[in-house]
């Protein structure tokens, strides 16, 4: 199957509201266990506000073909930090997989977890987290990307593991994960992104 994002907008301040103590311990040895943890809060109705899934099981490959169709010349003409934002923050997702298509290397966004449970062990799955003003800005910038029409997504140049075969298809495939995490309502407040990948 490869390598796959979950993505999770979470209200960090109520996290422990909706933990098991024995979830608590395990999220705190790895970032698999935190997932598990997560995955079984959100099927709760008790946590509505505190822990929503927003993306689940898309390969990595979507990131490749967005940038590259950052670097192509466009009629709309995006803010060249606003470029450099998005895929410094693209690249904190990945957390060093590759997407097929080279990306400019960024330390991580924030050097201290924002949630009030930190996993000691990421090496299952490697765990990102957005503040949400990271997260806010990236749903902003996929939203305004995508009403660029004249933008399309293609295969990107590099070495890709499954995906798509043709092109109109790696469109409409990179299109619905852009809109599913610019457009899907949010239930958290002001939510921290807690993303793995693995």
């Amino acid at each position: 199957m490869g390598v796959r994002f979950t993505m999770w907008a979470v209200d960090p301040k109520r996290l422990l509201e909706v933990l098991t103590a024995d979830e608590v311990v395990h999220a705190r040895e790895d970032s698999l266990a935190l997932q598990a943890a997560l995955r079984r809060a959100a099927k709760s109705t008790k946590v509505r506000g505190i822990v929503q899934l927003i993306i689940d099981g898309h390969s990595r490959w979507w990131i490749g073909s967005f940038l590259e169709s950052l670097r192509k010349s466009s009629p709309w003409q995006l803010n060249n930090g606003d470029v450099e934002q998005a895929e410094k923050l693209l690249s904190s997702l990945l957390r060093g997989w590759n997407c097929g298509t080279t990306v400019r290397d960024s330390p991580p966004t924030s050097s201290h977890s924002l949630l009030p449970i930190a996993p000691s062990s990421d090496e299952e799955l490697r765990m990102t987290e957005l503040s949400s003003s990271e997260f806010e800005f990236l749903r902003l910038f996929f939203d305004e990307c995508l009403r660029d029409e004249g933008r399309r997504f293609s295969r990107p140049a590099g070495v890709v593991g499954v995906g798509p075969e043709r092109d109109d298809d790696w469109d409409l495939w990179v299109r619905e994960v852009l809109q599913v995490i610019a457009m899907t309502p949010l239930e958290v407040d002001a939510p921290t992104l807690v993303s793995f990948l693995g």
